[in-house]
C-alpha cells in the first residue's frame, strides 16, 4: 500500500433515496420473483443486490464508467479489482485457476489481498471461509477475513406502500419442442412495482477500516460510483431509467465514533409524502424531498 494512502479515520453516514418505476428492483427467489414486501406493504431492495451492482460496476476495468471514475479521482486501477467477480481480475485465466491464483494470494498475504479486491475492503467477504486448494493444488486453510466491512448498507425501504403488478407474457416462437410441434407459443409472467420511492442508510466505521486496509480513496471512489449502479445494471426487469438514484446525501463525522446521531440523520433526510401516507404513489411529486439541516453538512453525489 502506497504510503500517501490514509486509513480511513472518521465515521461516515449517506442516505439514498431510490426512485423504482414500472420495474422489479429485487425480486423475491421464494416468490417467483416478486419484489419484495413486507407484511404491511412496504417494499424493500435487500443490501446484497445494491453490493452486488456496485460490484457489477467496477469488475470491468474496460467500461466507460470505470475509465471516467480513474479520470475523476485518478486511482491505481490495480487496487480496484472485484474478488466477488468470475475471473478475479485475472483475465488471462480460466475462472478455476483466478480462484486458485486469488486464494493463494489471501494466504500469504492478506494485506496485499485486501489491497487488490476493492469490495473485500469496502464489504468484506464471506468467501473465504470455505477450504479450498491454491494455484499449486495444495488445500489451503486461508486466514479470517472481516465477514462485514466498514461500509455497510440497511435494506432500502419504501416510504410508503408498493403496489405490485403482474402481467402475463407470451413468446411466439418457442425452444419447447412440444410447443413447436404444436404450433403454440409460451406463457410467463412479471411483477413489477408501479412506483416506490426506497430509502437506504449507508456507513462507513474506521474501526473496521484498521483491519481491511480500507483507504480515504476508497471512499472518494464509492461517493463517485453511486450514482452510476442503476444506469449502468439495466435488466429485462428493470430497464433504463426505471430505477434512479434521486439523491445520495453524504455527511462526515468529525471523529471515529460519530459526531451525530445516524437515525436522526435518517429522520430528517427521509422523504414526506404529501397526502395518504398509507396509498400507493404514482410519482416523484408525490413527495417531498427534504434538505439537510446545516449541522449534518451533508452534500449530495447524485
Amino acid at each position: 500500500m502506497k504510503s500517501s494512502q490514509k486509513i480511513v479515520s472518521k465515521r461516515s453516514t449517506a442516505i439514498l433515496v431510490i426512485q423504482v418505476t414500472n420495474a422489479n428492483p429485487n425480486g423475491e427467489p421464494d416468490w417467483d420473483n416478486r419484489p419484495r414486501l413486507f407484511t404491511n406493504h412496504q417494499g424493500w431492495i435487500s443490501p446484497v443486490s445494491l453490493k452486488r451492482k456496485h460490484r457489477d460496476l467496477c469488475a470491468d476495468h474496460s467500461s466507460p464508467v470505470f475509465a471516467d471514475l480513474q479520470s475523476q479521482f485518478g486511482f491505481d486501477p490495480e487496487r480496484f479489482f472485484v474478488f466477488e467477480s468470475e475471473k478475479k481480475g485475472y483475465d488471462d485465466l480460466e475462472p478455476l485457476a483466478a480462484m486458485k491464483k486469488s486464494m493463494q494470494l489471501a494466504v500469504e498475504s492478506p494485506e496485499a489481498f485486501c489491497s487488490r479486491y476493492m469490495d473485500v475492503r469496502d464489504w468484506g467477504t464471506v468467501a473465504l471461509e470455505q477450504k479450498m486448494k491454491g494455484a499449486d493444488g495444495k488445500k489451503l486453510d486461508a486466514p479470517r477475513f472481516k465477514r462485514t466491512g466498514p461500509m455497510t448498507l440497511t435494506r432500502a425501504v419504501s416510504v410508503a406502500p408498493i403496489e405490485i403488478v403482474t402481467a402475463a407474457g407470451t413468446k411466439k416462437y418457442t425452444l419447447q419442442a412440444k410447443n413447436i410441434e404444436d404450433g403454440n407459443g409460451t406463457f410467463a409472467s412479471e411483477s413489477f412495482v408501479r412506483h416506490g420511492l426506497y430509502v437506504a442508510l449507508l456507513s462507513v466505521n474506521p474501526a473496521v477500516a484498521r483491519a481491511t486496509w480500507t483507504t480515504e480513496e476508497d471512499v472518494e471512489f464509492l461517493k463517485g460510483s453511486m450514482k452510476y449502479i442503476f444506469s449502468n445494471s439495466a435488466a429485462c426487469g428493470r430497464p433504463s431509467s426505471s430505477l434512479e438514484l434521486v439523491s445520495f446525501w453524504w455527511a462526515d463525522h468529525t471523529n471515529a465514533l460519530g459526531s451525530f446521531n445516524e437515525n436522526e440523520f435518517l429522520r430528517s433526510m427521509t422523504p414526506i409524502k404529501k397526502q395518504n401516507p398509507d396509498e400507493p404513489s404514482t410519482c416523484l411529486d408525490d413527495y417531498i424531498l427534504p434538505e439537510p439541516p446545516e449541522s449534518f453538512g451533508a452534500v449530495n453525489w447524485a
